[in-house]
């Protein structure tokens, strides 16, 4: 659209680079602001930053108009400007940095100016947005360098159409430095069926890029994201099946003469006819094929949790819990780029069963652990928090028992823990009975029930930490994506 007066020809444009959007997914906005006429434009949108578009949202649904735009800081020395004749003003703008859809559907989007001068604003075409519901399934959530941090990295599964036994792999980014908020999500690949994508963290520090990698019908598959790109995946076909990936994938440290640094996948196999089971390496590269270590084996068997601590100098500490002889028992070993995991070391014993665990590592590279075990028969079952830590200087430390205040008579049939960067535990879980309920725990073992927004919970689920150590519900909500709660 543009404007002309006596000595002015004024006009804008507008540009996404996607158009066709999953709920919660952002998209990269260009604007271009072209003075063709003979006077300057004064005090061009003085409410914005820079002099940066309005973006005028239209749901095309209710008719409702709304105008989002990047303001000017509280406490900014007032700024005019101007666009003199002949000049133009481009902007490219991520969506999600100060705008998102509030629901699936279609919209109108268009770019506006205002400006002290003949006409006074200026508006584009719009360009038509079409938002479809978003429905995550199976989750992995971590941290995007690995420990305490802003930034969580969630691989999930979306099933576009509800009628239709078909399955995406997504990989959202979600903002916790202040207001928890979802601010993109990127397509990875399609799957063939039901599977549990894993997301890959650096040696505790900034990523360069991350790995996604599932497993589905006998191969590894895996593919690459990197800022707004993903690389076309590959697969690796895998020699037995029943594996399972230990998380987190690991993307490894940089090497001299290679651009972008392979990932690691730690495959676990309980052996069918022997008291342990085995350990499988897979290594990924944008350079090479990837390829499979020989197996090791390990003396645990079945195991009831297992995840990977990885440390700034690159060793990796994975930590396994294993049920037997009614007692959970958390085994240990470490290895490394370049060394396979040849050594498991039990740590400790705890009376219980273990109904969920989890484990951090915190930016000095210590690893803060936490189980939730369940001990006692029918009526009589009782629940506990079991901390622990690791250092390498001083090894394991078995830390508190907290126990869980369950209401009398009943048990817990699904739980989901996480520890923050202060080493406090806190969960999710859900009793049994004739009236099941959703509790969220807290670290000194009391319970609350989730309320609120929350009426709509549904799995998967997960627990966040704002700046690392003040917790945030996170669930999936049919059609809306992620929901993002204080507990």
């Amino acid at each position: 659209m543009a404007i002309k007066g006596k000595d002015m020809l004024v006009s804008v444009t507008i540009k996404l680079s996607e158009t066709d959007l999953l709920f919660q997914q952002s998209t990269t906005c260009t604007t271009e602001l072209v003075n063709a006429g003979k006077t300057t434009l004064e005090d061009v949108n003085p409410k914005t930053s820079a002099a940066s578009p309005m973006i005028v949202v239209k749901d095309l649904a209710t008719g409702d108009v709304s105008t989002h735009f990047v303001g000017r800081n509280p406490g900014d020395p007032p700024e005019s400007e101007e666009l003199p004749a002949g000049e133009s003003i481009k902007a490219t703008l991520f969506l999600s940095d100060f705008m998102q859809f509030p629901k699936p559907g279609e919209y109108e989007v268009s770019a506006r100016f205002e400006f002290v001068g003949e006409g006074g604003a200026v508006e584009s075409k719009h360009v038509k947005v079409k938002v479809s519901p978003s429905r995550p399934g199976r989750l992995n959530v971590s941290t995007a360098n690995g420990g305490p941090g802003g930034l969580s990295l969630a691989a999930f599964l979306n099933k576009a159409d509800p009628a239709k036994e078909e399955f995406d792999v997504w990989l959202a980014t979600i903002s916790t430095t202040e207001k928890p908020v979802v601010t993109n999500c990127r397509h990875i690949d399609e799957a063939k069926s039901l599977v549990v994508p894993f997301v890959s963290v650096p040696p505790n520090t900034a990523p360069y890029a991350q790995w996604v990698a599932w497993l589905g019908d006998g191969r590894l598959t895996y593919a690459l994201h990197r800022g707004s790109d993903v690389a076309a995946s590959e697969s690796l076909k895998l020699k037995s099946s029943g594996y399972q990936i230990v998380p987190p994938i690991f993307q490894n440290p940089p090497i001299p003469g290679e651009a972008i640094p392979g990932g690691d996948v730690l495959l676990y196999r309980s052996a069918a006819d022997a008291d342990g089971g085995e350990l499988v390496v897979a290594h990924l590269s944008t350079e090479r094929k990837a390829s499979l270590d020989a197996p090791v084996e390990v003396a645990a068997k079945n195991l009831a949790w297992a995840k990977t601590a990885y440390l700034s100098d690159a060793k990796r500490h994975t930590f396994v819990l294993a049920d037997e002889d009614g007692a959970a028992v958390l085994g240990h070993f470490s290895w490394s780029p370049t060394s396979s995991p040849v050594f498991m070391k039990n740590e400790a014993a705890w009376p219980a069963k273990c109904s969920a665990a989890d484990l951090i590592t915190t930016k000095g590279d210590a690893v803060l652990g936490v189980m939730l075990g369940e001990s006692g028969e029918n009526e009589g079952r009782k629940y506990a928090f079991y901390k622990w830590n690791y250092t390498a200087s001083a090894g394991f430390n078995d830390g508190s028992k907290i126990d869980i205040a369950l209401p009398e008579g009943v048990g817990i049939d699904h739980a989901i823990v996480r520890v923050n960067a202060g080493g406090a535990p806190y969960g999710i879980v859900r009793t049994d009975g004739k009236e099941p309920a959703w509790y969220f725990c807290e670290p000194d073992g009391a319970l609350k029930p989730i309320h609120g927004d929350s009426h709509e919970f549904n799995l998967p689920a997960d627990i966040l930490f704002r700046r690392g150590d003040d917790p945030v519900i996170m669930f999936s909500s049919d059609g809306d994506g992620f929901r993002l709660i204080k507990p």
